[in-house]
């Protein structure tokens, strides 16, 4: 079975409550669990949340949450993929327990801060994995807005380039350059456990629209996102 997993915990720091506060009329998170719904991919989407309010409202749109993370995997330190990979490893344990087969071929992880993301880019982006018989697929999005080639970082009121041979060339001549998104990562089940990571050898790029790509992680990329809608 391919089974997909929102990672939601509930202490975001930045912006209060992110992944359910209102946005388009609907919980932040409401559209990552519409989205997985309408790709009809996946035998069963779970939350994986430390928040009881962050479980009830998943629950009310149609997302499994089996559990609650234990607080020691919500801190602010712990990286999304080793939430996950304990995630599964408890969700394994539960339906051992419960006497369940557990068969799942596949992980998709979709972050709740990416509501532009739909159900027709999760399918495209899994056919991609199928189709290039990859075991892990990131999604990207190329930049457009200012260039990468040219950036810089201020330290003690210096500039340091991050490139050395890009600055005076121009940007037409440059190639162009794509960034990781939350959107949509995907693994097979027994590489992942293996890796513990999505990042794992050899994985793939599947590129969405920049829109598609939003993750909203502050107060400026909120209000901008808003004006989207």
């Amino acid at each position: 079975m391919n089974i997909a997993i929102i990672p939601a915990r509930g202490g975001s720091k930045r912006v209060k409550n992110k992944n359910i506060k209102l946005f388009k009329g609907k919980p932040m998170i409401y559209w990552t669990i519409k989205a997985a719904k309408d790709s009809k991919l996946f035998s069963t989407i779970f939350v994986d949340t430390d928040s009881n309010k962050i479980k009830k409202i998943s629950i009310k749109y149609g997302a499994k949450v089996p559990f609650l993370r234990s607080s020691k995997l919500a801190k602010d330190n712990v990286s999304v993929n080793f939430s996950t990979y304990h995630f599964i490893l408890n969700l394994k344990k539960l339906y051992i327990k419960k006497k369940i087969k557990f068969n799942v071929k596949t992980i998709t992880q979709l972050m709740p801060n990416c509501p532009f993301r739909e159900g027709i880019d999760i399918k495209k982006l899994f056919a991609i994995f199928k189709k290039r018989k990859t075991k892990f697929l990131i999604s990207h999005f190329q930049l457009i807005f200012g260039n990468i080639w040219w950036s810089v970082i201020l330290k003690n009121k210096k500039v340091f380039k991050l490139f050395k041979n890009t600055y005076s060339k121009r940007s037409q001549d440059l190639k162009k350059t794509f960034c990781p998104t939350g959107a949509i990562w995907i693994a097979d089940y027994r590489a992942f456990l293996k890796s513990k990571t999505f990042y794992g050898k050899d994985y793939t790029v599947g590129i969405l629209d920049w829109k598609k790509g939003i993750d909203i992680d502050n107060k400026e990329e909120l209000k901008i996102s808003e004006k989207l809608i």
